[in-house]
C-alpha cells in the first residue's frame, strides 16, 4: 500500500501485490470506522483471466474464457491473506 503511483505500478509490474492508497479531503467525524476496497481481479482473486486479455488485447478472449470457467473456483489472489487478516480484527471489535 502506497501513494505514489509509480511505486505501485513497479511493484505490480514485478509480480508484487501493491495497492494504491488515493488521497480524499473527506472529512467524516462522526464516522469512526476504516473501510478498505479492493479490486477483485489480481488482488483478492488471481489475475488469469486479466491476463487473457492484456495479452491478447481482445475482449472476445477474455470473455470466452470467462465463459469458459465459470463454473471452475477462482484461485486466490496476493491480497486474500491481508483482507482474512483485516476481516479476522473487525470481528474483534464487533
Amino acid at each position: 500500500m502506497s501513494g505514489n503511483e509509480e511505486d505501485v505500478n513497479g511493484a505490480n509490474s514485478d509480480g508484487h501485490p501493491a495497492g494504491l492508497v488515493i488521497k480524499s479531503d473527506y472529512i467524516d467525524n462522526d464516522d469512526p470506522e476504516l473501510r478498505l476496497a479492493f479490486d477483485f481481479d489480481a488482488a483478492l482473486a488471481d489475475d488469469e483471466a486479466e491476463t487473457i486479455y492484456k495479452e491478447s488485447g481482445s475482449l472476445d478472449d477474455f470473455r470466452r474464457h470467462e465463459v469458459a470457467h465459470k463454473e471452475e473456483v477462482m484461485q486466490t489472489g496476493p491480497l486474500k491473506e491481508f483482507i482474512d487478516k483485516v476481516t479476522f480484527f473487525q470481528k474483534l471489535e464487533s
